[in-house]
């Protein structure tokens, strides 16, 4: 099922630069939640493939995240009306009720859970690092002294600033952090070699050398793994409530299984 996004952005510039790219757009607009009880108002980024992003010649979002939610809603009897932000807006437009729930690959943390709710886990995910295919970086411990590209405030800029921060308490060099709004930006900057590597969530990884198999980057292993889960508002208990019994019947039902399976055949 797809749902009509409600902000129409334009992606072309960043799609030039790499096949599923996004970068450089607004945060939404502002908006009120639509009157019907049974509406929410889902916020994402739009732009990490194969969790979620545009479809340039329908204006639809796509991808496992939007899947995902699209088949909760239906089992709790939910209508979904999608609003694209830019990463680092979903939690304050989650906190001014602009948004009722995030869905864009957000990772658990304790740090995030002092100010919203989660919902269970829907994903297990990972951090991994992406560099040209001459260096040899085994480790994050191997960026030691070397430049790296995170999406600031990312599950990856944090897991590599306590790597960086580690090599200094041990007398090394840290790592040259250098941070972009999107991971589209990082991974553009890696193309004209600004950066040594970029630190990345495992799926998009996979998803972008998938679709540009002639890109000349190497993909680590994981380093360190984290749970994706829909941020939700503190005091919003019915909703998380509902999205995890959603969450748990598509479980039940093999419909997750199956949405595993389109968007992560290996």
């Amino acid at each position: 099922m797809k749902k009509h996004i409600a902000v129409i952005l334009i992606f072309a510039a960043m799609l030039s630069l790499f096949a599923v790219g996004c970068g450089g757009q607004d945060a939404a607009q502002n908006g009120q939640a639509p009157a019907e009880e049974n509406t929410i108002v889902i916020g994402t980024a739009g732009c990490y493939p194969p969790m979620e992003w545009v479809d340039v010649k329908s204006n639809e979002l796509v991808g496992f995240d939007i899947d995902v939610m699209n088949a909760i809603c239906k089992e709790v009897g939910l209508k979904a009306e999608y609003k694209v932000i830019a990463f680092d807006g979903l939690i304050p437009a989650l906190q001014s009720k602009e948004i009722d729930v995030i869905d864009c690959g957000l990772t658990i943390t304790d740090e995030r859970k002092e100010s919203i709710a989660f919902s269970d886990p829907y994903f297990k995910s990972g951090d991994s690092l992406m560099y040209w295919d001459n260096q040899k970086i085994d480790t994050p411990e191997d960026l030691s002294g070397k430049s790296a590209g995170v999406q600031a405030n990312s599950s990856t800029h944090y897991a590599l600033e306590e790597v960086s921060k580690k090599l200094e308490s041990e007398g090394k060099a840290p790592i040259k952090l250098k941070m972009f709004k999107t991971m589209s930006d990082a991974i553009a900057d890696l193309q004209i070699k600004g950066v040594d590597a970029v630190a990345i969530d495992y799926p998009m990884a996979v998803d972008y050398l998938t679709k540009n198999p002639n890109a000349t980057f190497k993909l680590n292993s994981p380093f360190a793994t984290c749970d994706f889960g829909m941020g939700l508002r503190q005091d919003d208990t019915e909703l998380v409530e509902k999205i995890n019994q959603g969450l748990s019947a598509i479980k039940e039902s093999g419909e997750y299984d199956k949405l595993v399976a389109k968007y992560f055949p290996n």
